[in-house]
């Protein structure tokens, strides 16, 4: 927060994490003797709200502002990994293993600005008089390309439909940065109007690499800019569900048998 004579700024936040969220896959294992076992799965998260406000009110010339800014992911894992499941209808389950994120993070903008303006009017009779403006914001955008790589580890319970499909459902520890190639305005629009074809495309789109010059040039429409690369965090603490389909698990065998014939 912060302020003066003149005017007043509040800024209220939270701090991002953008691997927050509802996540649901399906994976592939490859059983093996004690519940031990390779998967190869997919997952989905579902990101939840990540939103910042600001709030500006000038004290002099009663202008205000007001902004509201919301991030979230939709991220794809592939997971690769070890797992140990244990015998029986409903039995604990621990996996853990390498994971590759790739997806988008979406962020909209909201905002109203409102200004005034005050006149005098120098003949008779003397008065002064406001004119007040309110004009209102709205963008969207998306941070996308790329992929990331992590870990990651869950503990939970296994419901074992049959002999090759499993229900998993785990708390769920993933270790992964974010860092999208690409930025991109969707939309931007002023009290409803389309303001997006009014831009270059420099000026809505944006390419992270690891070094660039910063020349000064003017916004133009034949490339994007560029920006140093950012590391957004993917990480995450909690519930996941899953389905697994067990493959190659061993067979049982048959207990020897004996045959005696009767003497006669």
């Amino acid at each position: 927060n912060s302020s003066s004579n003149a005017s007043s700024n509040t800024i209220e936040s939270k701090k991002y994490n953008f691997g927050n969220g509802f996540q649901t896959g399906i994976s592939l294992r490859y059983g093996f003797k004690k519940g031990f076992g390779i998967d190869l799965g997919g997952s989905y998260l579902l990101g939840s709200k990540s939103q910042t406000t600001d709030k500006y009110t000038s004290s002099s010339s009663s202008n205000s502002s007001n902004s509201t800014e919301e991030y979230k992911s939709r991220i794809y894992r592939v997971n690769f990994g070890l797992s140990v499941i244990g015998e029986g209808k409903i039995a604990p389950a621990v996996k853990m293993g390498c994971t590759m994120g790739m997806g988008k993070i979406l962020w909209t903008n909201k905002s109203t600005q409102t200004s005034t303006q005050y006149s005098y009017n120098p003949n008779p009779p003397y008065n002064t008089y406001t004119m007040t403006t309110t004009d209102t914001y709205e963008s969207e955008s998306k941070f996308y390309g790329g992929i990331s790589w992590g870990f990651y580890a869950a503990a939970g319970v296994s419901y074992k439909a049959n002999d090759n499909v499993s229900l998993l459902l785990c708390l769920d520890i993933v270790s992964l940065n974010f860092s999208p190639k690409k930025y991109i305005l969707t939309k931007s629009t002023k009290n409803g109007a389309d303001e997006l074809s009014k831009m270059l495309k420099s000026q809505k789109e944006v390419e992270f690499v690891e070094n660039y010059t910063d020349v000064g040039a003017p916004p133009n429409n034949v490339s994007a800019s560029q920006f140093s690369k950012l590391s957004l965090p993917l990480s995450s603490f909690g519930p996941s569900f899953s389905i697994v389909f067990t493959i190659g698990k061993k067979k049982e065998v048959p207990k020897e048998t004996t045959n005696t014939e009767s003497l006669q």
